[in-house]
């Protein structure tokens, strides 16, 4: 049988975020020893910084909604703040790798 109490304890998003940035930081160091893979790395963060933004607009847009609903006494505000400063941050980081892969670039 399965045992409730043996269950991993589900991640944050903002410990979710601080990972996907630590690995970013990563893989851009790594693209950046390579001659030539600029463009490639390039690609690769603009399309995910197209999904973090997709995230933060949906996770603000549910926010206000409930925030507007008849249980919103129910809803940790706190949560929600840490969790939408948590995506806004780790989308400033992916600016920030973006920028450094664009002035390589040129």
């Amino acid at each position: 049988k399965f045992d409730k109490k043996a269950q991993l304890a589900q991640p944050t998003v903002p410990l979710l975020c601080q990972m996907l940035t630590s690995i970013t930081k990563e893989i851009v160091l790594t693209y950046l020893e390579e001659d030539g893979m600029e463009e490639l790395a390039f690609f690769k963060l603009e399309q995910l910084l197209r999904i973090v933004m997709g995230v933060v607009d949906d996770n603000s847009a549910a926010a206000l909604k409930n925030s507007k609903g008849p249980n919103y006494k129910k809803i940790n505000h706190t949560e929600i703040v840490e969790e939408n400063a948590a995506l806004r941050k780790m989308s400033a980081s992916l600016n920030g790798d973006l920028t450094k892969l664009a002035e390589r670039m040129l």
